[in-house]
C-alpha cells in the first residue's frame, strides 16, 4: 500500500478520533475499517 495514502488514512482516523472523542461510535467504527484497510 502507497505509504502517503497510509499516513492520510492514519490521519484522518486520528483527528476524527481526537476531535469527536468517540461520541460516535458508529462513525469512528467506519474510520477505523478505512484505517485497517489502508494498513493492509
Amino acid at each position: 500500500m502507497d505509504q502517503s495514502i497510509h499516513l492520510a488514512a492514519m490521519r484522518m482516523w486520528t483527528n476524527e478520533n481526537n476531535s469527536r472523542a468517540f461520541s460516535f461510535p458508529m462513525h469512528n467504527m467506519v474510520n477505523a475499517q478505512i484505517w485497517n484497510a489502508a494498513v493492509l
